[in-house]
């Protein structure tokens, strides 16, 4: 049953970002509204601007909710500007309620179950040790340029199998095991820690990554099997179509000099939480970094060069060779001849291709739809099988 949101402050603020989403806005208000809990919570739904009717539906949900939807609207977009003017002017909406636990999901995301914020929040006041409760989902991507409803396709997030704590390392350094922003919840004290680190690197864009490696240094990572929510990825204007290309798209060789620069600023950021961790997870996050710099420049191949110059810091084989394990057997043997090939910065012609599929065949299981086998520390080879064909990426390169 959920308490009159009157009686106390809330124990929980939900952090909104919305710009342009009308289409799916209505979806992500109808799932904060919707949550059945025995606490007090509130939805600071910030509208950065919009040049659609997303200041309407929320003016809407605003008087039909009071209590809950906590609206802010701008006057000019913050985005745009680039200083970190739209963080700060959702952290000062949301510092003022103190709660004492941070939801996030922006308003082209949405949660399906009404009793989401209940399971996590219950197992966060159990275990006062964790600083992160997050939980499963599905991820829903347009399939055409211009989507009609019935131009999406949908798929589970591949999380783990069981509800358990998740390793730290596997929480810093394992980004294609990216755990889904609307999915989280965090103890305001990191997000604090998270604010400060963020003042010193106002050109990052992308915050999960940063959210997960401040919570792993912070504390430990509870992970809640249930799927609760939907990650609309992709969607028109967002932060992943502008850039990650859909399969319809051809692929961005070059990137502009923001992203360059947001990714230095990034990778930099690791660095603080390093400091801010006293080093004690120092080999995860050099690993992190550097296999994170080897797949820009193998992705974005017609800017090598700007992405070398400003991430040249990290991406020495001596930052990291330490803390990678020594090999053993032929077949690791194999894989750490191939780390060395081309460890630094890139190797332009890749690796030796008629190598590396008749090694890899051996050592794969086929497991339903999809195969996905990630082998070495820094997740150096991808070999993914799918119904159609298989798929071979050295440090994010196609090879077969």
């Amino acid at each position: 049953m959920r308490v009159n949101q009157t009686e106390e402050k809330p124990l929980v603020v939900i952090r909104s970002l919305v710009y342009n989403h009308e289409p799916y806005l209505r979806d992500c208000l109808e799932g904060f509204v919707m949550q059945q809990t025995t606490f007090p919570f509130v939805a600071v739904v910030h509208d950065d601007c919009s040049t659609d009717g997303s200041a309407a539906i929320i003016r809407e949900y605003a008087e039909r909710f009071p209590h809950i939807i906590k609206p802010v609207y701008e006057t000019e977009n913050q985005y745009s500007k680039q200083d970190g003017s739209l963080r700060r002017a959702m952290d000062e909406a949301c510092a003022k309620y103190g709660a004492k636990y941070i939801a996030l999901c922006e308003g082209d995301d949405y949660w399906t179950d009404p009793h989401k914020l209940q399971k996590q929040v219950d197992f966060l006041e159990s275990h006062p040790d964790f600083t992160l409760a997050f939980c499963n989902g599905v991820i829903q991507t347009p399939t055409k340029r211009i989507a009609t409803h019935e131009d999406y396709m949908e798929f589970g997030w591949p999380h783990l199998e069981e509800a358990g704590e998740v390793p730290v390392e596997k929480m810093i350094e394992d980004r294609s095991w990216m755990v889904l922003t609307a999915g989280m919840v965090i103890r305001s004290t990191v997000y604090a820690a998270l604010q400060k680190i963020r003042k010193k690197c106002t050109e990052v864009r992308s915050g999960d990554a940063l959210i997960q490696a401040v919570c792993a240094v912070m504390g430990r990572s509870y992970y809640l099997c249930d799927s609760m929510i939907v990650y609309r990825y992709q969607t028109p204007g967002s932060w992943s179509s502008k850039n990650n290309p859909r399969k319809d798209q051809p692929p961005q060789r070059k990137a502009p000099t923001s992203r360059i620069k947001a990714e230095a600023a990034l990778l930099h950021a690791y660095d603080i939480i390093n400091e801010f961790s006293q080093q004690r997870h120092e080999g995860a996050i050099y690993r992190a970094q550097f296999c994170h710099a080897r797949f820009l420049i193998a992705r974005y191949s017609d800017s090598r060069e700007q992405f070398i110059k400003a991430l040249g810091q990290y991406l020495h084989y001596k930052r990291v060779k330490k803390y990678m394990p020594l090999p053993q057997g032929k077949f690791d043997k194999c894989l750490f001849l191939l780390q060395r090939f081309f460890h630094y910065p890139y190797h332009p012609n890749g690796v030796p291709v008629e190598l590396v599929p008749a090694v890899l065949k051996h050592f794969y299981k086929e497991d339903g739809y999809k195969v996905s086998l990630r082998i070495g520390p820094l997740n150096l080879i991808s070999f993914i099988k799918n119904r159609k064909r298989h798929k071979l990426y050295v440090v994010g390169k196609e090879i077969m």
